[in-house]
């Protein structure tokens, strides 16, 4: 009789998969020091906060990242903050980001990885998210909802619903802009400072791209999502609510 071993391989993680856009280009450019640089924060964060590296396993490969934590208690909170702090390290250095995060079934230590969540979490970055966002699936966000039973029963903490928005298309993303996600400006407790520091980087990113998108029509639509998404927010103006994320 044959045993069915998926059990014993898989556990329940929160996933994040993370593309680096213009990767190529980068290289060419010799841009290497600026995306190790940011790669360094999946491990230690710019802040001395630690990375549960009990709990968290991070592999880079080429353009790539994946990021996945034990989801319970509070593994979705921790991959939120992670996947937030890693895209803005990498817009400090001119650099744009999409991914995906969802959660589910993987097996992810130091040499390997695989399972049905890294799978969707590379299908949502690479199908859906199109633009310089990290969307979270559907199914995370029900889960995640304040109020919901079925995450309480397993032992999952909800998330402020400010930590993420809707875009045009329906789909939810991570709203780094938001000053209850983890990002390098930790130290700037005021909102409306951190909320002024964080436009000031995005802006900086637009004027600077790195690489340029030149006559590039697909990297400037990203960058004109990027525009029009710091705009929407500047118009909204900072989140009044004063509730910080759970970790």
């Amino acid at each position: 009789m044959e045993t069915d071993l998926s059990d014993a391989i898989y556990e329940e993680r929160a996933v994040l998969f993370l593309d680096i856009l213009g990767f190529k280009v980068l290289i060419e450019g010799g841009h290497e020091q600026a995306i190790f640089n940011a790669l360094g924060t999946t491990s230690t964060f710019a802040n001395g906060k630690p990375s549960f590296p009990e709990l968290t396993h991070t592999t880079a490969f080429s353009d790539s990242i994946v990021v996945s934590h034990r989801l319970k208690p509070a593994g979705v909170q921790n991959i939120i903050n992670t996947a937030s702090m890693l895209a803005w390290c990498f817009l400090q250095q001119g650099i744009l980001t999409r991914g995906g995060i969802v959660h589910g079934n993987m097996h992810h230590t130091n040499d390997r990885l695989f399972g049905h969540a890294m799978n969707n979490a590379y299908q949502l970055e690479s199908e859906l998210a199109i633009f310089p966002r990290i969307l979270v699936s559907e199914e995370l966000k029900i889960l995640i909802s304040a109020g919901n039973t079925d995450a309480a029963n397993i032992g999952i903490g909800s998330c402020d619903p400010e930590i993420l928005r809707q875009d045009f298309d329906g789909l939810w993303h991570i709203d780094i802009l938001s000053h209850l996600v983890l990002s390098p400006f930790i130290s700037i407790k005021n909102k409306e400072e951190l909320f002024a520091i964080k436009v000031k980087t995005i802006q900086s990113a637009l004027d600077n791209p790195s690489p340029p998108y030149g006559k590039n029509k697909c990297a400037k639509a990203k960058h004109d999502w990027l525009a029009n998404y710091l705009q929407t927010s500047i118009n909204n103006g900072p989140s009044q609510n004063q509730k910080p994320i759970v970790c």
